[in-house]
C-alpha cells in the first residue's frame, strides 16, 4: 500500500493555517526580535498575536494604536495579524 506525502516548505505556516496568505500581504514589525513593546505601522486598526498553535494570546482594536505591550508573553515565536485599512497583513515576531 502506497502512501501520499506532501512536502511542506514552511512547517510553521502549515501548522498555523496561515499558509494561504500571499507574500504580498506579509508585514514587517519593528523591532523584531522584540522585548516589551512592539511598534505598529501607522493606521493599524486591529492587532492579533497568535502562538504557534493558532491561539490568540493578545489582541487589541481601535484606530491610532501605535504600540503594543507584549511584555506578558513568554519568549518564543508568534504570528502577528495586522488589520490596516481593508487589508490584513501577517508577520512573524520573535519575543525575547
Amino acid at each position: 500500500m502506497a502512501a501520499d506525502f506532501k512536502f511542506i516548505s514552511d512547517p510553521c505556516s502549515a501548522a498555523s493555517g496561515l499558509d494561504h496568505i500571499s507574500k504580498a500581504t506579509t508585514g514587517h514589525l519593528n523591532p523584531n526580535p522584540v522585548g516589551d513593546w512592539l511598534v505598529l505601522p501607522e493606521n493599524t486598526a486591529e492587532v492579533q498575536v497568535l502562538d504557534l498553535n493558532g491561539k490568540i494570546v493578545l489582541a487589541t482594536t481601535g484606530p491610532g494604536t501605535s504600540k503594543l505591550n507584549v511584555a506578558p508573553l513568554q519568549p518564543g515565536l508568534y504570528f502577528v495579524i495586522l488589520k490596516l485599512h481593508d487589508q490584513k497583513q501577517v508577520a512573524k515576531m520573535l519575543k525575547l
